[in-house]
């Protein structure tokens, strides 16, 4: 799964990081999700993985 970050843009000088995650179910790509963190660690990787992953996944009611 495709993980991009880029630093602060807005001018707050924080440290945040602002995350661009690729949506996907299976191959085809459904969206990109956005999320901004206060870290840029393994953890905080696997989070945003994850819940992109729950994102792209329908669940079973509509399935």
């Amino acid at each position: 799964m495709t993980l991009l970050a880029e630093r602060d843009t807005d001018g707050r000088q924080d440290g945040r990081r602002r995350w661009w995650v690729a949506v996907a179910d299976g191959v085809k790509r459904l969206d990109v999700l956005r999320a901004e963190t206060a870290t840029d660690d393994e953890p905080t990787r696997r989070a945003l993985r994850d819940l992109a992953s729950m994102v792209a996944t329908p669940p079973a009611s509509l399935a």
